[in-house]
C-alpha cells in the first residue's frame, strides 16, 4: 500500500467517510489545521509494508530504507515497553506539556495519549509535542494520535533537529528513544561541542539528548529516556554522569536485556528517569530482568553518588555475597598496573579513509614491515596469525614502543561483550607481533610474577568473574586491566598456574581448550587468591 493511500483510508475511517488525495488535502477536509504541519508538503508517496498495532495496520518504518535508518541511528521502540514504563512510573497521568524529541511514529506519545484519554482529560492531545527529522514518521505519528482522540485537540509535531534547534519549552515531561550513532561527522561534532557542556571523547549522539532534554524541564519536571547503558559505564562519560547524578534526582534505571533491539545486538538499553530537582540524596532504584509480559522481575537500590563511577551500575546489580569475595580478592594484593607495564596497541590514523587499514597488507611492504595482529587473532593463551604485515613508522598516529612490541608479552582483546561469560581473552606472544588498537598488551612483570602466571590468572574463571562483577562495558580498557588484583601467592601455587598455562599454550590455535584442563586452571587460580579456602567451593560461589 502507498503511504498516501494508507493515510487517506486511516483518516477517512475516523471521519466515517471516503477521503482521497495527498495528506494536506485529507487533513484539510477533516478539519485539521494543516498550517501547523508545514512539513506535509515535503512527503513523497511510496509503497510501504504494513505492521499490526492495537489501532490497526500502519506503515512499518522498521522495514523501510534500512540502510538509511541505520545511518541515522533509528531503532523503534516496542509499545509494550512504553506501557510498562508509564505504568511503573505513573508519568502518563500528567496533564502538563510533554515532548518526545525523536518521536518517530509515536511509540511513546500514542500510549501516553491513551492514558490521558482514559484519565478524562478534556483535550488529551493538546500539549503533546514531538520533533523528528523524518517527515514520513511524523505523518504516521499524527495519524495515530488523531485516532486516539479525534476531537481531543491537535498535537504539535515539528520537523526539527532537536539538538541544533531545540523547541522553546519548558515541559513537564521529556520522554522517548533518541537515535544512537557514533563516528559523527566532524562538523556536527564541532557544532554540538559548542552547545553542550558534557561533550567528552567519542560521544554517541544519544548522550546529547540527555543533556538537551534536562535543559527543557520545568521545575519538578521529569526526563524518561531510553538509551544505551554506555553513558553509565564508559570512562569517557564522566562529565555526563556528573551532570546528571550531581545536578538532578535520578529516580529509576530500567535495564533491558542484551539484543532487545535485534538490529543493534551490541546495545544494552536502559531507561533513565530523572527529575529536575536538586540533590542526589535519594537512592536510585535499579530495575533488572525484564520480561515483556511481566515487566521487571528484580528491583534493587544504590546510592546516587555511586553511579558517578563507571563501576556503579555493575555494583548495584551485584550479589552481596559475591561482592565480599571480590573484596577479599583485592585485599592485600598487588594490582596489575603496579607490577607490570600495561598499554595500548598501534593506531594507524584518526580517520578512516578508503580502506579500513591503510598501512596493513598481505605481505611485507613499506620501509619497515612488521608482523601485525588484530583482536580476532587472539585466543585464550594462543595466537592465530592471519599473515598480515604493518608498514611501521612515524606515519602512524600512535606507534607505541617498538622494543616492547618485539619482546615477550601478553596480548588481550579490547572489545568483548559484557554478557559473555569470559570477558578477558589473553594470549602469550613469544614472536614479537605488533598489536593493532583492537589489542592491548601486558609486559615486563616484576619478579616473582611471570607472564605465564599472569596469563593463567587473566584467563581463569576466577578473574573473569571478578572482572564481570566490577565492570559493565563493551570495552576492556587499560584502566580496568590495571586494576585487576594479582596475588603473589607462594611459589608452589604460582608454579601450578604457570604449568597449566604452558600446557594450554601448547594446544594449536583454533582447537577448543579441554574443559577439564580449563577447570584445573581456575581451581589453581582460586588457590592463589584464597590459600586457606576450599577452591571448589569458591569457584561454585563465583559462578553461581
Amino acid at each position: 500500500m502507498t503511504l498516501f493511500k494508507w493515510f487517506s483510508d486511516w483518516i477517512g475511517r475516523l471521519q466515517c467517510r471516503t477521503l482521497n488525495g495527498p495528506p494536506a488535502d485529507v487533513l484539510r477536509a477533516a478539519g485539521v489545521p494543516v498550517e501547523l504541519y508545514p512539513w506535509l508538503s515535503d512527503i513523497a508517496d511510496a509503497e510501504y509494508p504494513l505492521k499490526e498495532t492495537p489501532q490497526g495496520p500502519v506503515p512499518d518504518l522498521e522495514r523501510r530504507h534500512r540502510t538509511c535508518r541505520r545511518g541515522s541511528g533509528q531503532y523503534y521502540t516496542p509499545e509494550s515497553l512504553v506501557r510498562a514504563l508509564l505504568a511503573e512510573t505513573g508519568l502518563g497521568a500528567s496533564s502538563g506539556a510533554v515532548l518526545d524529541p525523536a518521536c518517530g511514529d509515536g511509540a511513546f506519545l500514542v500510549p501516553l495519549a491513551q492514558i490521558r484519554v482514559r484519565g478524562g482529560l478534556p483535550l488529551p492531545l493538546s500539549g503533546l509535542c514531538g520533533t523528528d527529522l523524518d517527515v514520513e514518521a511524523l505523518l504516521i505519528c499524527l495519524a495515530r494520535l488523531l485516532a486516539v482522540s479525534p476531537r481531543g485537540g491537535v498535537p504539535s509535531l515539528e520537523r526539527r533537529d532537536f539538538l541544533l534547534a531545540p523547541p522553546a519549552g519548558p515541559f513537564s515531561l521529556v520522554l522517548g528513544n533518541p537515535p544512537y550513532r557514533v563516528n559523527l561527522p566532524a562538523q556536527i561534532r564541532e557544532e554540538l561541542g559548542k552547545r553542550y557542556s558534557t561533550v567528552e571523547g567519542e560521544k554517541d549522539l544519544y548522550t546529547f539528548f540527555i543533556e538537551g532534554g534536562l535543559r527543557l524541564l520545568e521545575p519538578g519536571g521529569t526526563l524518561l529516556l531510553l538509551t544505551s547503558h554506555t553513558w553509565l559505564v564508559n570512562h569517557q562519560c564522566v562529565r555526563l554522569r556528573q551532570h546528571v547524578f550531581g545536578g538532578y534526582a535520578v529516580r529509576r534505571l530500567f535495564l533491558l536485556p542484551a539484543r532487545f533491539f535485534p538490529q543493534a545486538p551490541g546495545v544494552i538499553p536502559v531507561v533513565t528517569e530523572v527529575c529536575r530537582e536538586p540533590g542526589n540524596d535519594t537512592p536510585v532504584c535499579v530495575y533488572d530482568t525484564y520480561v515483556d509480559s511481566q515487566g521487571w522481575l528484580e528491583k534493587r537500590s544504590a546510592p546516587a553518588d555511586s553511579f558517578l563511577e563507571p563501576t556503579g551500575l555493575r555494583l548495584a546489580l551485584a550479589d552481596p555475597a559475591r561482592l565480599k569475595i571480590f573484596d577479599r580478592m583485592e585485599s592485600g594484593t598487588a594490582r596489575l598496573g603496579g607490577i607490570a607495564r600495561v598499554g595500548v596497541g598501534i593506531q594507524e590514523s584518526l580517520r578512516r579513509e578508503g580502506r579500513v587499514s591503510r598501512f596493513v597488507s598481505d605481505g611485507p611492504a613499506g620501509a619497515s614491515p612488521v608482523k601485525v595482529l588484530r583482536g580476532r587473532e587472539v585466543e585464550p593463551f594462543r595466537i592465530r596469525w592471519d599473515g598480515l604485515y604493518l608498514d611501521y613508522g612515524p606515519h602512524l598516529t600512535y606507534a607505541g614502543d617498538p622494543e616492547v612490541f618485539r619482546g615477550e608479552k601478553i596480548l588481550y582483546q579490547n572489545l568483548r561483550h559484557e554478557t559473555l561469560p569470559v570477558r578477558i581473552v589473553a594470549a602469550l606472544d613469544r614472536n614479537g607481533f605488533f598489536p593493532k588498537n583492537s589489542i592491548s598488551y601486558i609486559a615486563r612483570p616484576q619478579s616473582p610474577f611471570t607472564l605465564e602466571y599472569i596469563a593463567g590468572l587473566l584467563n581463569s574463571l576466577v578473574v573473569n568473574a571478578w572482572f564481570a562483577g566490577r565492570y559493565f562495558s563493551f570495552h576492556v580498557t587499560v584502566t580496568q586491566m590495571r586494576s585487576v588484583p594479582i596475588p603473589e601467592a607462594d611459589s608452589a601455587r604460582r608454579r601450578a598456574v604457570e604449568a597449566i598455562s604452558r600446557r594450554l599454550e601448547g594446544i594449536p590455535p583454533g582447537e577448543p581448550l579441554p574443559a577439564q584442563m580449563f577447570r584445573e586452571l581456575s581451581l589453581a587460580a582460586a588457590a592463589c587468591y584464597f590459600p586457606e579456602d576450599d577452591p571448589e567451593l569458591l569457584l561454585r560461589q563465583l559462578l553461581s
